[in-house]
């Protein structure tokens, strides 16, 4: 049986009971990336610190109610966290933090270490900083596609005709990706603040989750350069191993 680090001491608990202390409270498609990080890491990581009624006065900590530790309203209306502040096992001394290195790995699962000097704060990678998720409308993370877990099967439009579809990457903002699909070919055609383009062409505007985006691209030949923000990612890998 595997055990992990839990808090700054030296208790180590399984990952059920992990998932018990701390999963409650927190937004499920966080929880769900981060215990799969947490099996994934083998019990080399825990939660150090998770949920926070309040946030601490003090310097390097973010201002009261403008944390993800604490309770946050999405737009879908749930109420949780959704960050975590990380430990790493120390044999015969108290849990320690990690470093860089040894969190390199997260954004695989979704999942980033990006606060300046602070390894061991881990949240969703699409939520940075609180005020720009709050002028975004404070959207829900989507459903990320773990490593081992297959695209979803995604069906075609029936018509020949080229179907445009102009997916919302960023709710609540103007940026957009234009991708023309019939169900076989994919083609990047623009990106950036195309929203005033896509209203005066008429193009259907959808939303559709980051596995629903995966599952086209898996399922399609692509037949365009990868979009550069995708460049270097596993989406991109994708992309360019489809290219036709």
């Amino acid at each position: 049986m595997i055990f992990y680090p839990d808090g700054y001491g030296t208790r180590m608990v399984t990952l059920e009971e992990m998932e018990v202390r701390h999963g409650g409270k927190q937004h499920p498609e966080f929880a769900r990336r981060f215990f799969a990080y947490m099996e994934h890491k083998g019990g080399a990581l825990g939660v150090g610190g998770g949920w926070r009624s309040t946030q601490p006065d003090k310097p390097g900590f973010a201002p009261d109610g403008k944390s993800f530790h604490q309770d946050q309203r999405y737009a879908s209306g749930f109420v949780g966290y959704a960050a975590v502040d990380l430990v790493h096992v120390n044999p015969g001394g108290k849990h320690r933090s990690p470093t860089w290195d040894e969190c390199a790995d997260a954004p695989t699962f979704g999942l980033h270490t990006f606060i300046t000097g602070e390894p061991w704060h881990i949240q969703c990678v699409e939520m940075r900083g609180w005020q720009t998720w709050v002028n975004a409308g404070r959207p829900d993370p989507q459903t990320f596609t773990l490593p081992g877990t297959p695209p979803p099967v995604i069906t075609p439009p029936t018509t020949d005709e080229v179907e445009m579809i102009a997916l919302d990457h960023n709710p609540g903002t103007p940026e957009w990706t234009a991708l023309s699909w019939t169900g076989v070919e994919l083609a990047h055609v623009f990106n950036g603040h195309a929203d005033s383009v896509l209203r005066r062409a008429n193009v259907p505007r959808q939303t559709i989750t980051d596995s629903e985006l995966d599952g086209i691209i898996a399922s399609s030949t692509t037949k365009t350069a990868c979009p550069v923000a995708w460049a270097g990612t596993p989406r991109g890998v994708v992309w360019d191993a489809q290219r036709g």
